[in-house]
């Protein structure tokens, strides 16, 4: 793990690793013959709690390990909160993760970055609305419809794949 400022970007002259799993940050990068970009990413060991924090936020407080923790135990806690207050029927669990999800994964895309610009727009939508007081059904339907054809046209990763298969999944609960 680094020891600076966490507002500055890492180098090449030191490394930045998790301060949970010790996973490597990778920086964005041009790679192989095709030239195909490689997003900004840490390579977490399987199992690690801090994969559920999107690159940017974790880069931010990677050399603190005690605020890792923190936002992630505030993170699943928002989750659960949203999920054990919700009375109208509408099970916000699969929306709130699928944006998680997405916001976790969208660096490994592959996407031009006006793309995945929106893609983490239009989770961060779904996020919010699904954590809202009362998430509407229409809009919980149209924000997870756009992800999971976003995440369609971002090709057929393992990722994308997946990221697909929850929204069908989060759609089916809404009764589409």
């Amino acid at each position: 793990m680094s020891g600076a400022d966490p507002g500055l970007k890492p180098s090449q002259n030191y490394y930045t690793y998790c301060p949970l799993c010790n996973g490597i940050f990778h920086e964005e990068s041009t790679q192989g013959l095709l030239r195909r970009k490689s997003p900004a990413h840490f390579a977490h060991r399987d199992g690690c709690e801090a994969a559920i924090l999107p690159t940017e936020e974790l880069l931010s407080i990677c050399s603190w390990p005690d605020r890792v923790r923190d936002a992630i135990r505030q993170r699943r806690t928002e989750q659960q909160h949203f999920t054990q207050n919700n009375t109208d029927g509408v099970d916000a669990t699969l929306f709130v993760q699928l944006a998680g999800y997405v916001g976790q994964i969208s660096s490994t895309l592959g996407m031009p970055e006006p793309e995945r610009a929106e893609l983490e727009r239009v989770a961060q939508d779904l996020h919010d609305e699904a954590t809202s007081e009362n998430p509407e059904p229409g809009r919980l339907r149209q924000f997870t419809t756009q992800l999971k054809d976003k995440l369609g046209e971002a090709g057929t990763t393992m990722a994308a794949t997946m990221g697909v298969q929850m929204a069908e999944q989060a759609l089916g609960a809404l009764g589409q």
